[in-house]
C-alpha cells in the first residue's frame, strides 16, 4: 500500500530494502503453507495454493494461515523499522478460489509461467479493496465459505471489469 508515495519520498535503495524484507516474509509464509509464488509484479506478487493435491478446504485454510502469518510478521518488521526511523508498509491481500489456466505464456525466447482467467482477475481486484487496511485480507464469498476462520461481511462491491457485484468478507 502507498508504494507510489513511498517511492517518491525515499531513495531507491531504501525502497529496495523495504521490498526485499517484505517479500522475504511473504514468500516464506506462502511456501511454508504449500503455496507457490508465481511472479513478482513490481511491489506485488501472485501466488497460488493448489487444490488438486489437498482439496479446496485445506488449500483455503493454508492460504488463510499464510495471510494471517504474513500480516503478523509484517507488523513486527514495521515496528523494527519504525524504531530505526526507516519507512514501513502495509499489504493488501486478496483471497479467492476459482479455476485458472496455467502454463507458459509469452513469445519465443521470453516465456513466463503464470495463471490466467476470471479467478485471477477477480483476485487482483479484491486485493485492491481499501477495506484491507482494517483486515488481514479481503476474501471472496466462495473463499470465506471454504474456511473455518471467522470473517466479517463487508458488503457487495462493484469491481472494475467484473460483470456482477461481488460479496466480500474481511479476515480479522
Amino acid at each position: 500500500r502507498n508504494f507510489t508515495r513511498l517511492s517518491t519520498e525515499n531513495d531507491l535503495h531504501t525502497i529496495l530494502d523495504l521490498l526485499n524484507q517484505t517479500f522475504e516474509i511473504v514468500v516464506d509464509t506462502i511456501t511454508r503453507e504449500g503455496g507457490q509464488v508465481l511472479k513478482f509484479t513490481g511491489d506485488g506478487l501472485l501466488a497460488i495454493f493448489p487444490v488438486k493435491s489437498r482439496g479446496k478446504e485445506k488449500a483455503c485454510e493454508a492460504a488463510t494461515r499464510a495471510a494471517l502469518n504474513t500480516q503478523q510478521r509484517l507488523s513486527a518488521l514495521n515496528r523494527t523499522r519504525e524504531r530505526r526511523g526507516i519507512p514501513t508498509t502495509r499489504l493488501g491481500i486478496g483471497l479467492h478460489i476459482g479455476n485458472v489456466l496455467y502454463g507458459n505464456i509469452g513469445a519465443p525466447g521470453r516465456m513466463d509461467f503464470t495463471v490466467i482467467g476470471p479467478a485471477v482477475n477477480l483476485t487482483a481486484r479484491i486485493q485492491q479493496i481499501e477495506a484491507s487496511k482494517d483486515h488481514a485480507a479481503v476474501l471472496s464469498a466462495p473463499f470465506a465459505d471454504a474456511i473455518s476462520t471467522p470473517s466479517t461481511p463487508l458488503g457487495d462491491y462493484d469491481l472494475k471489469g467484473v460483470p456482477k457485484s461481488v460479496m466480500l468478507f474481511g479476515l480479522d
